[in-house]
């Protein structure tokens, strides 16, 4: 059975895990990166019922910026909810946010990002005024992510404001996962690689020629200086994932 090594944070990997099992393959889960709510000042705790549309960048914003969004819920008015993709829409309808309320681009024929996204709310920018932002930060860089979202927002003549809920960190293995890791370096293992930032985060070892499968080009590009081999680039929905995962072994 072909092994494939997981490497989004615990929280996220789930069904992950459980779809690539199904698939026939082993799955193994190694996180690279682990993410930490930031303690934010009482000043930026903000009613979102002030804003038309709120921006959560993923599921880990949704997680961490949970108390502010549940609040709302009990408001009679809620925002427009933009997220890039069905995993981070799902993190918010297990919080109570009614689907209808959710804006993201179609999981089987859109780009998953933030040009996809962009796409999604066209449509919607004739009666927003202001969007909220919420995102969170690398840990060495405090490098934010990609902008090009809020700049076309702002182009749009929208007022934005950004809000950074939590911080990506390389994670914390234990002994034995530094030793799992040593031992999938020398066997046949496809790893499945979905954010940039995770796999600058990694631990630093040598993942020179290393069999790679990436949701994105951006993320391509960071794990092919990473040393890694990239055998395909595949829509991040996790069906054409298992597909790109079939198609490479």
């Amino acid at each position: 059975m072909n092994k494939v090594v997981v490497t989004r944070p615990v929280d996220q990997a789930g069904k992950w895990l459980k779809a690539i099992n199904e698939a026939g393959f082993e799955p193994i889960l190694l996180p690279f990166v682990q993410t930490q709510k930031l303690d934010l000042p009482v000043t930026s705790t903000h009613n979102l019922a002030l804003y038309d549309a709120v921006m959560l960048v993923s599921a880990s914003a949704v997680k961490h910026f949970s108390n502010a969004i549940q609040t709302i819920l009990y408001g009679n008015q809620l925002p427009r909810f933009w997220v890039t993709g069905p995993g981070t829409a799902q993190a918010l309808i297990e919080m109570g946010v009614p689907s209808r309320y959710i804006d993201y681009p179609d999981p089987l024929n859109d780009s998953l990002d933030s040009k996809g996204l962009w796409q999604c709310v066209q449509a919607q920018l004739a009666t927003i005024q202001s969007v909220l932002i919420v995102r969170g930060q690398h840990s060495q860089t405090k490098a934010t992510g990609n902008l090009w979202l809020q700049q076309q927002i702002q182009a749009s003549g929208i007022i934005t404001q950004t809000l950074v809920v939590y911080e990506r960190q390389s994670p914390i293995w234990t002994p034995e996962q530094h030793i799992m890791a040593q031992n999938l370096l020398v066997q046949p293992v496809i790893w499945l690689l979905t954010s940039s930032e995770a796999i600058d985060l990694a631990p630093n070892l040598n993942f020179i020629g290393q069999k790679a499968l990436v949701t994105h080009e951006k993320i391509a590009k960071t794990a092919t200086l990473k040393g890694f081999l990239v055998h395909s680039i595949v829509h991040p929905s996790i069906e054409k994932v298992i597909a790109g995962l079939k198609s490479i072994t």
